[in-house]
């Protein structure tokens, strides 16, 4: 069976200790189910990368790889990744990570390893304070760094950073949001980043002044109307006589013209049901003179031809007195349509 990464970790610290090398990493274990095999995979590929110098690819895998089984090889891996990406504060925050778990599995070399390492780490973080005075704290008041919330207590501690830039955000409803980006400061040092007073949102524009300045003001002066020539009464009476009225009958030839179309339209379906019938009672026929009939296709295709028979019937009927009424509509106009055609002619 092949050392664990808890046991094989001891050796390692050991060799690290005497050289001076990167010989934290111990080997994998058995896994015992999902969730420990996925971290033992992931313990491997990162170790493999950070070998290969990948640390941007490591770190992240030895930090998954902890997180589902928190063994104390991989929490000792994991901050000796970020101190060698010289991410300083990362790597502060991972040793002191490791640290607790060494505790807790009382491994004395992992202890004595990650207290020097912690010590020496101290002296080199970046730290960022961001302050919020009183007349910035406004109700609601959110501020985050990298998009994370940071609670009030901490609003005027120096929290260690990594190198590189780091955003300062501010929210707080119905005020306008704030951010800044910052740079961290030299190994070391500390960089003080000031939250402003949010300035409230500002509200839409009412259209109440502007419907006022539309109303025409009282001391305009009133509009002068102005009568019309004599001849425009003579003149728009000869417009209105000379246009041309609608010829007498046209909602009733409209209403012909509907019936006769549909007419035409259940007379053509007629005539096809009518065709259909004859076509499947020649055929059922064909299968079955008998009388009766034992055929189950035959008696089938006679029954579908009666029902065939049935519509052709009904539609025709009906495509029958829709076209002869709606000759009669169009043929013979009403009477007050007629009275209207005469009194046109005087």
């Amino acid at each position: 069976m092949k050392p664990s990464r808890s046991k094989a970790g001891a050796e390692a610290l050991l060799v690290a200790a005497v050289v001076g090398a990167v010989g934290l990493w111990g080997a994998p274990g058995r896994a015992q189910n999902a969730a420990t095999a996925a971290a033992e995979e992931l313990f491997r590929e990162g170790r493999q990368l950070y070998q290969e110098g990948k640390l941007a690819q490591a770190c992240p895998m030895l930090a998954e790889s902890l997180r589902l089984d928190r063994a104390g090889g991989t929490a000792m891996a994991l901050a000796l990744c970020h101190e060698k990406a010289n991410n300083t504060a990362s790597a502060w925050l991972a040793f002191q990570d490791a640290l607790d778990v060494a505790r807790k599995e009382k491994h004395a070399v992992r202890i004595q390893v990650a207290t020097e390492h912690i010590t020496a780490l101290e002296k080199r973080l970046r730290r960022i304070r961001i302050v919020v005075p009183a007349a910035a704290r406004v109700p609601g008041l959110v501020v985050s760094r990298d998009g994370q919330d940071l609670g009030k207590e901490t609003w005027e501690v120096a929290i260690p950073a990594d190198p590189g830039s780091h955003l300062i955000r501010a929210t707080a409803s119905a005020f306008d949001g704030w951010s800044r980006e910052v740079e961290a400061p030299a190994e070391g040092e500390v960089i003080e980043v000031s939250v402003p007073r949010l300035a409230p949102l500002t509200p839409p524009a009412s259209s109440a002044p502007l419907a006022a300045s539309a109303a025409p003001s009282s001391s305009a002066p009133a509009a002068v109307s102005v009568p019309p020539p004599a001849s425009a009464p003579a003149s728009a009476s000869l417009a209105a006589s000379t246009l041309p009225k609608p010829p007498p009958g046209d909602g009733r030839r409209y209403l012909a013209g509907t019936m006769l179309g549909a007419g035409a339209l259940s007379l053509g379906i007629g005539t096809v049901f009518g065709l259909l019938a004859v076509k499947n009672a020649s055929r059922a026929r064909g299968r079955c003179s008998q009388d009766p009939c034992f055929d189950d296709q035959a008696r089938q295709e006679n029954q579908s031809a009666r029902t065939q028979a049935d519509v052709a019937t009904v539609s025709l009927s009906l495509g029958a007195v829709l076209v002869g009424v709606g000759a009669y509509f169009w043929v013979i106009p009403g009477r007050h349509e007629a009275s209207l055609g005469v009194a046109a002619r005087f």
